[in-house]
Parts: C-alpha cells; sequence; structure tokens
C-alpha cells in the first residue's frame, strides 16, 4: 500500500476480515468460474485506434447512476441500454462517422457541449452529469498524450514493453499522469488495462499485477458480505445513512475492498 493510504489508514477506519474472505474463497474454489472476458464486440475502427478508443471512454465514464439522481440511460437502434453499455454504443457510433474523435489533437478541442451532444438522447434527453468536468478531462489527455509524444495509447504501451508495474517507465505509472487516471486505488486505469487485454489488443508480461478495478458496486457487495468492517463510526454512519462520503473517506472503503478481492484472490487458488 501506498505511503499516502498507509497514513489514510493508521487509525484502521477499515479493516478486512480476513476470517469471511478466507470463507469466500472457500466458497469460490468449489465452484466453476468463467473466463475473465469482455462482452465487447470487433470494433470496426483500424485496430491502432482502439486503444484511444477506451482511454477516452474508460475517462469519460464514471459516476452515471449517481444516489438520488436519473440514471444514464438511453435508446440505441431500438434497444435501451443504461451506463457503460449506453456510452460505448453512442461514443462509437460517433467514433465511426469521425475519426478524428480517436485522436489526441481533437481531444483538446472537446466541449462540455460536444460531450453532451454524443450522448445526449432523443427520448431520455442529457442524463449525462457533469458534461464540464468530463470534457476537462478529454482535454487533459490530449494535452498530456501530446507533451508527451504520443499519438496513440498502444505506443504508452510499447515504452512499458508491456509492463503493468514493474519496472521504470510502466503503464500503471503513465497512466496517472492523466486527470482521469490518478486515482491512488487505480480503478480507471485497472479497467482501462483490462479492457484492452479482454478484447485481445494487449498482453502483459506481468499480468500477476493487473488488480481489480473496484469501484462503489465493489464496496457495497464487501460491505455486505462482511469482507471489509467500518471501524469509524462516524464513517458508518454515513454508509448506513446513504450520506456522502469525503474523497479521502472512499479512498480508504476502496482500498480496503481492494485489498479483500486480492485476499480472496489469493485464498481461493489456495483452497
Amino acid at each position: 500500500m501506498s505511503t499516502v493510504l498507509s497514513t489514510l489508514q493508521k487509525m484502521d477506519a477499515v479493516s478486512v476480515n480476513t476470517d469471511i474472505c478466507q470463507r469466500v474463497a472457500e466458497r469460490i474454489a468449489s465452484q466453476k468460474i468463467p473466463d475473465d472476458r469482455e462482452e465487447i464486440p470487433s470494433l470496426d475502427i483500424p485496430p491502432s485506434l482502439v486503444g484511444n478508443f477506451f482511454l477516452a471512454l474508460v475517462a469519460i465514464c464514471h459516476r452515471t447512476s449517481p444516489p438520488n439522481q436519473l440514471p444514464l440511460i438511453g435508446n440505441v437502434d431500438g434497444t435501451i441500454l443504461r451506463g457503460w453499455d449506453y456510452l460505448f454504443k453512442r461514443f462509437y457510433g460517433a467514433a465511426q462517422a469521425d475519426l478524428t474523435l480517436l485522436t489526441p489533437s481533437r481531444w483538446l478541442q472537446l466541449s462540455a457541449e460536444d460531450i453532451k451532444g454524443f450522448f445526449r438522447d432523443s427520448i431520455y434527453g442529457d442524463r449525462l452529469k457533469d458534461p464540464e468536468g468530463r470534457s476537462r478531462l478529454i482535454q487533459d489527455l490530449g494535452v498530456k498524450m501530446m507533451g508527451s509524444g504520443w499519438v496513440k495509447a498502444d505506443e504508452m504501451y510499447q515504452q512499458c514493453d508491456g509492463h503493468i508495474a514493474i519496472g521504470k517507465p510502466n503503464l500503471l505509472e503513465l497512466l496517472s499522469r492523466f486527470r482521469a487516471y490518478n486515482d491512488p486505488v487505480k480503478k480507471k486505469s485497472l479497467y482501462f488495462l483490462s479492457v484492452m487485454r479482454n478484447t485481445g489488443h494487449w498482453t502483459y508480461k506481468d499480468d500477476e499485477s493487473l488488480g481489480p478495478p473496484v469501484d462503489y458496486h465493489e464496496v457495497r457487495g464487501h460491505l455486505r458480505l462482511g469482507t471489509v468492517q467500518i471501524n469509524d463510526w462516524k464513517l458508518l454512519q454515513k454508509v448506513k445513512k446513504g450520506h456522502p462520503v469525503t474523497a479521502r473517506e472512499d479512498i480508504i472503503l476502496r482500498q480496503a475492498v481492494y485489498d479483500a478481492i486480492v485476499t480472496i484472490s489469493d485464498r481461493s487458488w489456495d483452497s
């Protein structure tokens, strides 16, 4: 765990319950687990731009179902989609019509109105929250990519020689330079790297470094399972009452869930 997170968690506000992790691991070990894969069709865009497509899409994708607000939803070719599925289909359609959307020079120019236009639905309207913030994330991708001399995400992969976390440079290190990917728990970075592997575009020399991307769905699930427990009374009351947590508390919670998932994974192999 990083020094920052160690400092944040020195009071053990949230901890991993290793006994329950062991029980979950034993249950998993007794089941047939399907292969890790993405339900994403082959993309009809140049293979060299697939990395850029997912780099931008994952950067945009966060909080598509915020509490007490309407979820992101829309109609695509007669099918109602939500969240990631809707983002994927709409951005894919936009990119097919204009491949410059997958270039850093174009990212520099993408405005909030552009983002709203990509994801506006004729029936449900503008459901994507904070288009201004999302456009700034994409603009930052353009600035940092061009500043580093990269035109394609594949160039980052090549520069790291396919290493996720081992050696310097490595992919997690390079991705953390982008505002969209500088999360200490590396949620978006790990998801992006998983998508690139599971769609067959990248392979890694340290595949064991590809940890789980932890979002609020995993946090809720592990709190219900009891694999992580909240020891800080004020934080516990916030979670029980559905009140917003601070950025610091969110990091602590997700890091504990990350640690629990890794513990369960390790122990399921040993069971």
